[in-house]
């Protein structure tokens, strides 16, 4: 069997620029997840959004409620 050296990418070339995500030069941010958001409907992004508020909402209901104790 032979060892995989450090300098072997188990990646093509072509496939680590896909991972290299796209930055806008003027702001610096990433976006790749603005990019990926545009390609949903805005039923599916307002679905999204209502997912993140539920559990945002459970987050906060299980932080502030009382901890069980045992007697």
């Amino acid at each position: 069997m032979s060892e995989i050296s450090p300098s072997d990418s188990l990646l093509c070339p072509f496939e680590i620029d896909a991972l290299t995500p796209e930055i806008d030069a003027e702001t610096g941010m990433d976006l790749s997840l603005l990019m990926e958001n545009q390609k949903l409907t805005p039923w599916e992004r307002l679905l999204a959004n209502d997912d993140t508020v539920n559990f945002c909402d459970a987050a906060r209901a299980a932080l502030t409620s009382d901890h069980a104790t045992t007697e």
